[in-house]
């Protein structure tokens, strides 16, 4: 097997993690699933996976689970 030859070492500053997941995207998600994810991390400042499981959340004409 082939072994790493370099190892990398990154500190993030806090606003790098939006980049990140922009980045992870490629391998994870749809690009606009993560979009839709950072765009309720901002407006209620956490996870939108904790806003109540499957109920949808409104605030302001914004649907949690419609598509953006």
């Amino acid at each position: 097997m082939n072994e790493p030859k370099y190892t990398l070492t990154v500190r993030l500053e806090p606003v790098d993690r939006y980049n990140l997941k922009l980045f992870a995207a490629v391998a994870d998600k749809t690009i606009g699933e993560y979009v839709k994810d950072i765009i309720l991390e901002k407006l209620y400042g956490k996870e939108s996976e904790k806003h109540g499981g499957n109920e949808p959340r409104r605030t302001a004409g914004i649907t949690q689970d419609s598509e953006l």
